[in-house]
């Protein structure tokens, strides 16, 4: 009874911290989207007044010395330009990837591009996982039917505690003087499981793995291997209840390649609510 209270005042404080990061999300929205903006639109006038002004130097020496200048600062100011709009890009990826993973899914949707979803969830943790070496081999996918948001959630947390298992790890031999590069490797492709279409994703590290005798307790509720204060042991639980929510498997084992964690998520492509559905028109 304790373990469930606690359970449910967790996804209480985490549905308003959803809503309250959906509400400053959009606040910010709209002043990026003007930066963006103002970028392209001084580009665009550097580009006017530098024919202006090279208009006007003629032919000697002293003159194209000038030119020369100008041109050289007019280049710089467009570098610049250049570094605002890699920012501005940056800031709307990020903007949109927590509005979109932070709103609360009340039904299914169907047309869900996994891959979008994944590389939503590789912004919103991009702050963890830049330390390491990001290997991407996303495959071509039907759409899903889901509940958007919940699968980021998963998606999101299986990164996370990817980059956190290596980041525990560089330091352990960082200490006894061996030099570690973490690696991080997420892939989909479509694969059928149980007589169902759905697609796969993998989410593997070369960091510790897990033990083989722990491998069906990481999904329990408060089960963590994290130190004291560095984990809720909610994470792979939640996980858990929302791949089974979609009818899924998940599962986690050593990676042949990587050596370390191997988190597989099948996701059918229809939802067994569409299931129930599809079964009663039948009838």
């Amino acid at each position: 009874l304790r373990n469930a209270k606690q359970t449910l005042i967790q996804a209480e404080k985490l549905s308003s911290l959803g809503q309250m990061v959906a509400s400053i999300s959009h606040e910010i929205a709209n002043p990026v989207w003007l930066v963006g903006s103002a970028t392209d639109e001084l580009a665009k006038i550097i580009d006017e007044f530098e024919s202006f002004l090279m208009a006007i130097f003629d032919e000697s020496e002293a003159a194209q010395r000038v030119a020369a200048r100008v041109a050289s600062e007019l280049n710089a100011m467009r570098l610049n330009i250049e570094n605002n709009r890699t920012a501005s890009s940056r800031l709307t990826d990020i903007t949109t990837a927590l509005r979109t993973q932070s709103r609360f899914d009340r039904h299914p949707s169907g047309g869900i591009q996994v891959n979008e979803v994944v590389h939503e969830s590789m912004v919103i943790v991009g702050g963890k996982t830049k330390r390491f070496d990001l290997l991407t081999s996303l495959g071509e996918l039907p759409a899903i039917r889901c509940y958007r948001s919940h699968i980021g959630q998963v998606v999101t947390n299986l990164l996370a505690n990817a980059a956190d298992a290596l980041a525990e790890k560089t330091e352990i031999l960082s200490k006894e003087g061996e030099i570690f590069k973490g690696k991080i490797r997420i892939k989909t492709y479509s694969q059928a499981a149980e007589g169902r279409d759905g697609v796969m994703l993998v989410v593997a590290d070369n960091g510790p793995g897990v033990q083989e005798v722990l491998r069906e307790e990481v999904f329990e509720a408060f089960f963590t291997t994290k130190p004291a204060g560095m984990g809720t042991g909610l994470g792979l639980s939640v996980c858990s209840t929302i791949i089974a929510d979609h009818a899924g498997l998940i599962r986690v084992e050593r990676d042949p390649e990587l050596g370390g964690a191997r988190f597989e998520v099948w996701l059918p492509l229809v939802g067994p609510d569409e299931e129930e559905t599809l079964v009663m028109e039948e009838a």
